[in-house]
């Protein structure tokens, strides 16, 4: 393998790692497998988090574990070069990648059975994920300023993707190609990063309201990592 390879499959390790510890960590302190009094020893929490019965869970988290990090990157990749287009396709496939993510987490938080967190992912489009299903699962309303932004990618990738072929009217334009290029207009490619980074925090911030013990695991996930390093 090349170093470039070894690399990436490091990188990928570490983001599983970091995605099943706090996990592990939310469940032992569900259950009361965990003294949160003794979380300042890194020895005692690795010994509960892989010990039985909550190291038993990791067989049920692997249809969680989804990563956008080479969407990523191809992103960055065609907004340095000005690929506009491809820029939207990738950003909504990220946007619809990030909110599968959310709900099959949430939804498994809450003991519905994988079969159907899938069925009710698959059944739901992006105007139910932002509305009624989110209130729903969560409680809480979509971020407003957080939608819009989303549904102009959103609509602009349907209309690449789902291009339709309408004839311009002559002296007056107005055909397809026009309509995608206004389209393209009025979105700000500058911030189409920042946009998607407002999701990723924002989603995060839900499920640590709506899922006990997650915010704390996050930190003594943290602290492990910290201790791990300097050993």
């Amino acid at each position: 393998m090349n170093n470039q390879k070894d690399l990436s499959e490091k990188e990928l390790e570490q983001e599983i790692s970091n995605f099943i510890t706090p996990v592990l960590i939310e469940h032992a302190l569900q259950q009361g497998f965990l003294d949160k009094s003794l979380c300042k020893d890194p020895d005692y929490v690795i010994s509960v988090i892989t010990s039985e019965p909550t190291i038993n869970i990791i067989e049920k988290l692997g249809f969680l574990i989804e990563t956008n990090d080479e969407y990523d990157e191809t992103l960055k990749h065609t907004l340095e070069n000005k690929f506009y287009k491809t820029s939207l396709i990738l950003a909504a496939t990220i946007v619809e990648n990030d909110l599968n993510m959310f709900y099959r987490l949430l939804l498994w938080e809450k003991d519905v059975e994988e079969k159907n967190i899938t069925e009710i992912i698959r059944k739901n489009n992006f105007d139910s994920k932002f509305g009624w299903l989110f209130k729903y699962a969560t409680k809480y309303e979509f971020d407003v300023e957080i939608k819009k932004k989303l549904i102009s990618i959103i609509e602009l990738r349907n209309s690449i993707v789902h291009y339709k072929f309408e004839p311009d009217i002559i002296d007056i334009g107005g055909g397809s190609f026009d309509k995608t290029e206004a389209f393209l207009e009025k979105i700000d490619f500058t911030e189409l990063e920042s946009t998607l980074l407002e999701l990723k925090l924002f989603l995060e911030q839900i499920l640590d309201k709506c899922i006990k013990f997650r915010s704390e695991a996050k930190e003594i996930a943290v602290f492990l990592s910290e201790q791990n390093k300097n050993t």
